[in-house]
């Protein structure tokens, strides 16, 4: 099967510096955009299982609402 056409499902974290100084850093999964703030770029990593964790809880409550 060819990727040509697919769509990417996954986006690395987006970085975004805020005026304070703080991060913004937002990952996209499947279409769900999870987002937190960081004071440092070496805690990006480290938040990432958590913005992995809250997009598959949202996934999750959307499929269990009734149609």
């Amino acid at each position: 099967m060819s990727a040509e056409g697919m769509e990417k499902t996954t986006m690395g974290p987006e970085i975004t510096t805020q005026p304070d100084g703080s991060l913004r850093v937002c990952l996209t999964e499947s279409g769900i955009t999870a987002c937190c703030y960081v004071s440092s770029t070496h805690l990006v990593d480290s938040h990432l299982p958590q913005l992995r964790e809250s997009i598959f809880k949202q996934a999750l409550r959307a499929y269990e609402q009734p149609c």
